[in-house]
């Protein structure tokens, strides 16, 4: 499923955002989005994301992504933190010394 956005900035291809509705979404199109352009953004499915090495997340962990690093980190309850999106639960464990972890998008995200 994909939810429309009007870009507020040059996005890029993949960029993590959070759509008019309070979903993450992920920035589609080759090009990205240019400032004031209407694009689209997806919001369901598995995907990978970035994480820092030393981050440690359990299969199931509920998860938050920063906006101005675009890395994921554990949220265990209530709303993200400043600056960051609630994105979804960790399909896998991603341990100590990993750089990616694989989410289902926006899945019991609350």
């Amino acid at each position: 499923d994909f939810r429309q956005f009007t870009a507020g900035a040059d996005v890029a291809n993949g960029t993590i955002i959070q759509t008019t509705d309070g979903l993450a979404g992920i920035v589609e199109g080759l090009a990205g989005v240019k400032n004031g352009k209407v694009g689209n953004a997806r919001v369901e499915g598995i995907v990978v994301c970035d994480k820092a090495s030393a981050t440690v997340i359990a299969a199931g962990d509920r998860l938050q992504i920063a906006t101005a690093t675009q890395l994921v980190t554990v949220k265990a309850s209530g709303a993200a933190d400043a600056g960051n999106i609630i994105l979804g639960r960790a399909v896998a464990a991603a341990g100590n010394g990993t750089l990616t972890v694989r989410v289902d998008l926006n899945r019991a995200a609350v």
